[in-house]
């Protein structure tokens, strides 16, 4: 590999080589702090580095992760969406985190990121062992080569606050989001117990009802295949596996778990699927056609107002046709069934939410997983997040909101393709008081700027009045959930996901699929 980095580099925001990329705000600097690690050049051909990564690493990424594992810091060669994931965990970690896309040395390589290394930092080699320090107001990135004697690097990535989690496992309902809320939440996980409150507080016009599938169902596979459990107290006795450093045996391990859970030779209990298949058989259109349906995680290990686990587990689709529209046999419908929702709970196994469970004390033998579900949407015309402060406005009171959309349902805003970025919006008061929408850089119809979503490159990914249905609606959700989950905290949150989709009236409205508790530090 050629050499990347500098022994003490300072790269400045606020001089004028960047002016011309940082217009819209501070959108370079997604979190400040200070660490040590070992840098780590990442390209998304580099797979084994990518696996590699942990709380040594200081990863330097030539594209956007769609998910990472806990790290020291993050540098981007490529922008990032302030509600992408990636984002949120830096924020959560209190690691450092800077996106030096604009900078001339990247701006100017034509592409070749790598080759912008050698200009961008020209004496530190690609596994040297840095100290990173990142500063919003000053708006600097500071590389330095050190030891791990460095006194400034005793520190550890996290002195984070203990997450205590519960589960009752007694519950065995299938049961409709109708008729359970947010104390129900020991019993469903935080997701799809936020989802029912979420319903009761926005009406289905905007929250599609759906149902929860409990922990007592993941209990009970575990309990009725003891070969799986067996294999989990291997993983969580296994000392090697639990070293940080030790991170590709980790992978490996763990996705030898997950091929367990998945695999035909550990079948889920028949009754128990059958029930599960009833209860989606009572979703159907106005039509009378069975609606497809998706299945999210809800363990009692994310969603919480200290611990927002963002992106940590995997969601699945079960759709009762097949390609060509036929519905399937119930046989057919079974196998579908249990794929989606052994997906989802094998996914309590991924590398990420492991490691991320380890950085905050978690005890993984105490993680189960419920399951959200909630009809698909089928005709999206946007979907995105919206954050219920204004938190592009860092020196601000963060009045307002915060939205970040993209077009279609083929990208996320949270995990996004490389080089395809969110339309950014924020709703604020003016000086009457009165919301008007602040339409920010790095849009879909900044065509100079951006990878284009569509052929219809001059037309916004949201209209005005979906713009201010998002910023009431979400408001409406603030009001209602604080003082469920942030009773005492003056800057509380929420973090929504929302869709732009066709109802059965055949008109877009806006939709929203989640809420969480958006941690502001």
């Amino acid at each position: 590999m050629k050499k990347l980095f500098v022994a003490l580099l300072v790269l400045s925001f606020t001089g004028s080589a960047y002016a011309e990329v940082i217009s819209g705000g501070k959108r370079d600097i997604f979190n400040e702090g200070e660490r040590c690690g070992y840098l780590t050049l990442v390209t998304s051909e580099s797979s084994n580095e990518f696996k590699a990564l942990n709380l040594s690493s200081v990863p330097v990424f030539t594209f956007f992760p769609a998910e990472l594992s806990t790290v020291s810091g993050v540098i981007t060669l490529v922008k990032q969406p302030r509600s992408s994931h990636i984002a949120i965990k830096a924020k959560d970690w209190g690691i450092p985190n800077a996106d030096i896309s604009g900078a001339d040395c990247v701006a100017n390589s034509g592409g070749d990121l790598e080759a912008a290394l050698e200009v961008c930092f020209p004496t530190i080699q690609n596994g040297d062992f840095v100290f990173i320090k990142v500063l919003r107001e000053s708006r600097e990135l500071v590389l330095e080569k050190t030891t791990p004697s460095d006194a400034r690097c005793s520190a550890e990535v996290a002195a984070l606050e203990k997450v205590e989690i519960v589960a009752d496992l007694s519950f065995n309902k299938i049961v409709d989001h109708a008729d359970i809320g947010w104390k129900d939440h020991d019993k469903v996980g935080s997701k799809a117990a936020n989802y029912a409150e979420l319903l009761k507080a926005m009406g289905s016009d905007v929250v599609r009802p759906g149902f929860a599938i409990p922990f007592y169902y993941y209990n009970q596979f575990l309990d009725q295949n003891p070969k799986i459990k067996d294999a989990i107290s291997a993983i969580l006795t296994d000392k090697r596996l639990n070293t940080a450093e030790e991170a590709l045996y980790r992978n490996e391990k763990l996705e030898e778990l997950q091929a367990m859970i998945m695999s035909p030779e550990f079948p889920m209990d028949v009754k128990s699927l059958e029930l599960i298949l009833a209860k989606a058989e009572t979703f159907r259109n106005t039509k009378g056609n069975l609606r497809n349906l998706k299945f999210r995680s809800s363990t009692n290990a994310e969603d919480l107002p200290n611990f927002s686990g963002a992106g940590l587990y995997t969601s699945k689709s079960y759709k009762p046709y097949n390609k060509k529209g036929k519905e399937r046999s119930k046989e057919d419908k079974l196998v579908e069934l249990e794929e989606a929702i052994k997906t989802v709970w094998a996914s309590i196994w991924n590398r990420r939410a492991y490691d991320e469970r380890q950085l905050y004390g978690i005890d993984h033998s105490e993680v189960y997983m419920g399951i959200q579900v909630n009809p698909s949407f089928n005709d999206e015309l946007a979907s995105g997040v919206v954050v219920t402060k204004n938190i592009a406005d860092e020196k601000g009171d963060l009045a307002g909101v915060y939205i970040e959309a993209q077009r279609g349902d083929e990208h996320s805003v949270e995990n996004p393709a490389e080089g395809v970025l969110p339309e950014r919006r924020a709703v604020v008061p003016n000086k009457a008081g009165q919301p008007e929408i602040v339409r920010m850089g790095n849009s879909t119809v900044d065509v100079d700027t951006i990878t284009i979503l569509s052929q219809e490159s001059d037309i916004p990914v949201l209209t005005d009045a979906h713009i201010m249905d998002i910023y009431n609606l979400s408001l409406k959700a603030e009001t209602y959930f604080k003082p469920l989950l942030g009773k005492d905290n003056d800057l509380f949150a929420l973090d929504i996901e929302f869709k732009v989709d066709k109802n059965d009236n055949d008109e877009y409205v806006v939709l929203f699929k989640q809420a969480r508790p958006y941690i502001i530090k």
